[in-house]
């Protein structure tokens, strides 16, 4: 009857691309997510368990993914998108934004980061300047002051 029709195909195909995909994400939840428990002793455990639980959590925080996504964070973040790319310590490179926009979605932005008016003025540099000029904040101490 309708199994045999040829136009349900791909339909047999969407549903089974999507049902491995609700499988590979539910048990990437399940396994990495420390949030989520599968049984009830899991929620009674002692600090020094709960350490050796949330280790199993670095590839669910630390994903690749997340570091790819993290160049287009302009396109995504109005004000100050470049706050988390400069680290002090050096515990990871800096990261940069890329110049243009990403291709399949986030058209409220423009295509190149050069035509957003406001890219400069809304930067985390700009904005502490701005609240260092209007007293809001301290300038931070440099080597050069003797005070």
């Amino acid at each position: 009857a309708w199994v045999g029709d040829a136009p349900s195909y791909n339909y047999w195909w969407v549903t089974a691309c999507a049902m491995g995909a609700a499988v590979g994400i539910l048990s990437r939840h399940w396994f990495f997510n420390p949030d989520i428990y599968g049984r009830k002793q899991e929620v009674k455990k002692p600090m020094p368990d709960r350490y050796r639980q949330w280790s199993f959590s670095l590839p669910y925080f630390n994903h690749g993914l997340r570091n790819c996504m993290a160049k287009y964070r302009w396109c995504m973040i109005d004000n100050e998108p470049d706050w988390a790319d400069y680290h002090p310590l050096g515990y990871r490179p800096n990261r940069k934004a890329i110049h243009r926009r990403p291709y399949m979605w986030c058209f409220t932005v423009p295509r190149y980061a050069i035509e957003d008016p406001l890219f400069t003025s809304v930067s985390h540099a700009n904005m502490n300047a701005i609240y260092e000029e209007i007293g809001y904040t301290k300038k931070p101490k440099s080597d050069d002051d003797d005070e």
